[in-house]
């Protein structure tokens, strides 16, 4: 497809179904994320590169996908064809945006798994609009998206913090910040800049609920932390649960010494929704947790078979049944921590299909500036199985709650998880 060449490179895109409006802009109690619309990606840069840029490119891709691309065989096309084919495309192109969508048909000509190549003008775009995310900074902690229609809407609510605790909720508009009403282009940055303020002080947020009426609420700002930190808690007092919202080194280190406490419960929800980064080595310390010394699974490349090293003195440390809970925006080594357990039927997963599509990448830097991005392994479990590219299927299919459901603060997949463990006391 096509649009493996730009969207695929720079935007993740995932939608919550409970929201029908498309989504412009996000921000932070007021720090705009980066984002860039792919339509307006690089507009007036294309023009300013030529086919050569574009064969010169071409050839570093091709060179890398013989070298490296995980799939020796090229889905059985003929390589060494392709590329004449292709070339010749290329040259005979109308300019170096349409000498790029052949190097991307030439990629998807082989089915080559997450695999794709940036254009030039993208990278330089996205260079030139990227901004640092704060981790600490003085507001209110609320997560805001800019919808279509112009309204400014609370997307989320950071636990413990003074927005959650005066009452704001997901699905909010805000309609007005102290005595100012919301109007005027980038509403968003304008409602940032009236709700960021020095700690301690008061903001007042007029808001509008679902069904139209407004509310006051008076806010003292505070200092609002965005790092990572490990929750764990029980459930119904008998229930363990704990979230590792990034399975780092240091994060599970953190999540080592909380277990203990949880080893008398009856059941353990592992909660894995929307977690994606960490790395092996931690993935790893977790699926010993629950499993003891056993196989990991390994990697596959075109140099071999890598088995992922695991402790041989290891011990489960609990012994209790698990339910592992996973969302669309789970992925990479969290679904390889569900794989493993789920391949040694130590616990079960609740929730919706997960992201999928995760391999061992590498980027290429091209001559133009642009950028390749190419699979150079795949995670094999310990059953022997690819990670579906589609996701993981969960045993227990979750629906995503309607808008006055979250408002509530009911979270129907825990429930479900808790359910499962009680329901199931062996699993």
């Amino acid at each position: 497809m096509k649009a493996k060449l730009l969207i695929f490179s720079i935007i993740t895109v995932f939608a919550l179904p409970v929201f029908s409006q498309v989504i412009e802009q996000q921000a932070i109690d007021g720090a705009t994320l980066p984002e860039i619309e792919p339509e307006d990606q690089g507009a007036g840069l294309a023009s300013s590169y030529s086919l050569d840029d574009v064969l010169g490119d071409f050839e570093v891709v091709w060179k890398s996908l013989s070298d490296f691309y995980v799939d020796p065989e090229f889905a059985e096309k003929d390589w060494d064809a392709l590329k004449d084919e292709y070339q010749t495309k290329i040259e005979e192109s109308e300019d170096a945006a349409t000498g790029y969508m052949a190097v991307a048909d030439m990629i998807e000509a082989i089915e080559a798994f997450n695999t794709y190549v940036v254009p030039p003008w993208i990278t330089q775009a996205t260079s030139e609009g990227s901004s640092d995310i704060e981790l600490e900074y003085a507001g209110v902690g609320i997560l805001l998206q800019e919808l279509e229609t112009g309204e400014v809407m609370v997307l989320s609510v950071f636990s413990d913090t003074p927005a959650e605790n005066a009452g704001v909720l997901l699905g909010d508009v805000i309609v007005g910040v102290n005595d100012w009403r919301v109007a005027g282009e980038n509403p968003v940055s304008l409602i940032s800049e009236r709700v960021r303020g020095p700690v301690g002080t008061d903001v007042t947020l007029t808001l509008k609920d679902p069904d139209g009426a407004e509310r006051d609420l008076a806010i003292t700002r505070a200092k609002i932390d965005l790092r990572p930190t490990v929750d764990d808690k029980f459930v119904d007092g008998t229930v363990g649960y704990m979230r590792i919202p990034v399975l780092s080194d240091e994060l599970v280190d953190a999540a080592s010494k909380a277990l203990p406490k949880l080893l008398s419960t009856r059941g353990l929800v592992l909660d894995l929704r929307g977690v994606s980064g960490g790395s092996l080595e931690a993935t790893i310390k977790v699926a010993q947790w629950f499993l003891g010394a056993a196989q990991m699974g390994g990697f596959v490349s075109r140099e071999g078979a890598y088995p992922l090293p695991f402790r041989e003195d290891s011990i489960a440390a609990y012994q209790r049944p698990v339910v592992i809970v996973a969302n669309s925006r789970t992925y990479g080594v969290a679904e390889i921590l569900a794989t493993i357990m789920h391949d040694y039927k130590r616990a079960r997963i609740v929730g919706n299909v997960t992201q999928g599509g995760f391999s061992i990448g590498r980027f290429v830097d091209l001559p133009s500036g642009g950028l390749f991005h190419i699979t150079v392994g795949l995670y094999v479990s310990p059953r022997g199985e690819l990670l579906p590219a589609k996701g993981i299927e969960p045993d227990n299919l979750v629906e995503y709650p309607d808008l006055q459901t979250l408002r509530s603060g009911k979270d129907v997949f825990l429930d479900e998880a808790v359910h499962v463990l009680r329901t199931n006391p062996r699993l």
